[in-house]
C-alpha cells in the first residue's frame, strides 16, 4: 500500500462549529484517504509528548513534534527587521518548527509516496519544500487562504509574494478552496491552482426530521456559534434593525465573551434578550441549535467563505445570512440560485424578520434544499484521490 505524508499545523480532531476550517479540511481528507493509503500526519504539539509515531488505526499514524519557543524583540524596529528576515528566508516564524520537524523526520528515515502540505500558516509549506528538495517526491499544497494571509505591511507583502512563489512553484499540485482566491493567487504568483471546495459533511444533526418545524412560542430565537471579527464581518446591519424592531428576539451566543459583549453593547432594545452560552461541547451545541429558529451567519469582507457555512449546511436548521460580503459567498450561492438570500441591507434583513415572525423562512438558506447540490465528503475525497493519482 502506498503512503501519504500529511503536514499540518494542527492535528484534525472532532468537527465542531468551534473547530477551524483547516482542522475540518484535514480531518475529512485524512479520514477519507486512510482506507486507500497509509497516512502519516506530522504536526506541532505544545504538550510534552514523546516524539514517536502514534498509531491511530490500521492505516493512520501521527507524529506530534514539540513546538518551538519563540519571542519577538521588545524594540519595534528590531521586531520588524526580524519579521522581514523570516519572510524572506522561511516565510514566517512558524517555520522555525519546520526545521526541527525536518530533522526528526530524517531521523526516522520515513519513506512515503506523496506529501501534502496544508496552509496556513507557512510552516507546512516550508517543510514540504525542504522534503521536496531532499527526496524529490510528489508534493501537493492545499491552500486554505490567500497566499498573503495575515500580512498587511506593503514591503512584507512583496517579500511573502517572492517567498511563496519560490516555494509553491516546486509543488506538483496546488489546490485552493474557491475560484476567486485561486484566480487571485494564480494572477499574483503566476502559478496554476486546482479548485476543490470544502466538503459539506453528511447530516449528523437531524434536528427537524427533514422539515422546518415551528418551535417558537412568543419570540424568534437565533443562535450564533464561533468567533466574530467586526473588522472583516459586519453585524451592524443586524444591530440597527433589531434596535428598532417590535418583535421579541433572543440571541444565544455560543462563543467567547467578546462576541457576547459586542451584541450586548450594540443592542439596546428591551425586546431583545441576549444569552451568553460560552464555548459548548458538540452535544451541548446540538441541543441549543435544536431549540433555535435559525442560525446566524455573518459574511466576510475578504475573499473567504465563512467556514461555519459548511457546518451549518449539515444541520437541518434555517441559516440567516446578514451583512456585507466581498463577493465569494455571493459567487458560491449563485451556483445554487440562492445569492439573493444574503441580507446585506437593513431593508432586506427587516423583511427577513417579518417573514420569520410569520413562520416563513424563504429569506433564509434551507440546508435541505442545497446540500445535495454542492460537494459532500465523498466528492471531496474522490477528487483528492484523482489529484494524488495524477502526480504519483
Amino acid at each position: 500500500m502506498k503512503s501519504i505524508l500529511v503536514i499540518a499545523w494542527e492535528f484534525p480532531g472532532v468537527n465542531t462549529i468551534q473547530g477551524t476550517a483547516l482542522a475540518r479540511r484535514i480531518g475529512q481528507v485524512v479520514k477519507g484517504l486512510s482506507s486507500h493509503y497509509t497516512i502519516w500526519v506530522i504536526h506541532p504539539n505544545h504538550a510534552n509528548e514523546k516524539e514517536e509515531w502514534i498509531k491511530i488505526n490500521e492505516n493512520l499514524y501521527r507524529l506530534p513534534i514539540q513546538n518551538f519557543k519563540f519571542s519577538f524583540p521588545k524594540n519595534a524596529f528590531l521586531r520588524k527587521i526580524k519579521t522581514f528576515f523570516y519572510a524572506l528566508t522561511i516565510g514566517d516564524y512558524t517555520s522555525i518548527w519546520a526545521r526541527k520537524a525536518f530533522k526528526r523526520l530524517s531521523a526516522f528515515s520515513l519513506t512515503y509516496d506523496v506529501c501534502i502540505s496544508f496552509f496556513t500558516p507557512r510552516a507546512p509549506l516550508w517543510l514540504g519544500y525542504l522534503l521536496k528538495k531532499k527526496f524529490n517526491k510528489p508534493w501537493m499544497v492545499d491552500f486554505q487562504d490567500p497566499y498573503i494571509e495575515g500580512v498587511e505591511n506593503y514591503l512584507l507583502k512583496k517579500m511573502i509574494k517572492w517567498w511563496t512563489k519560490k516555494v509553491a512553484s516546486k509543488a506538483d499540485c496546488r489546490i485552493h478552496i474557491n475560484e476567486i482566491i485561486a484566480n487571485y493567487d494564480s494572477h499574483a504568483l503566476g502559478l496554476e491552482f486546482k479548485v476543490l471546495p470544502h466538503a459539506v459533511p453528511l447530516p449528523y444533526i437531524n434536528l427537524r426530521e427533514n422539515k422546518f418545524i415551528e418551535i417558537r412560542q412568543d419570540k424568534i430565537t437565533f443562535i450564533y456559534a464561533g468567533s466574530l471579527d467586526p473588522k472583516i464581518q459586519f453585524p451592524y446591519v443586524l444591530f440597527s434593525v433589531v434596535n428598532k424592531t417590535k418583535h421579541t428576539i433572543q440571541f444565544k451566543i455560543a462563543s467567547q465573551k467578546s462576541v457576547y459583549n459586542l451584541f450586548k453593547n450594540n443592542i439596546h432594545n428591551r425586546n431583545i434578550e441576549i444569552t451568553y452560552l460560552g464555548w459548548l461541547s458538540n452535544q451541548e451545541l446540538k441541543k441549543e441549535v435544536s431549540q433555535s429558529d435559525a442560525i446566524l451567519l455573518f459574511p466576510k469582507k475578504i475573499f473567504v467563505i465563512p467556514s461555519k457555512l459548511y457546518e451549518y449546511l449539515s444541520w437541518d436548521v434555517p441559516i440567516c445570512i446578514c451583512g456585507e460580503d466581498a463577493g465569494v459567498l455571493v459567487n458560491f450561492l449563485k451556483k445554487i440560485s440562492s445569492d439573493h438570500l444574503i441580507n446585506d441591507t437593513e431593508e432586506k434583513f427587516l423583511a427577513c424578520l417579518e417573514k420569520m415572525a410569520n413562520n416563513d423562512y424563504s429569506m433564509c438558506l434551507n440546508p435541505l434544499v442545497i446540500r445535495d447540490r454542492i460537494y459532500n465528503e465523498d466528492n471531496l475525497v474522490y477528487d483528492y484521490r484523482k489529484e494524488i493519482e495524477k502526480i504519483l
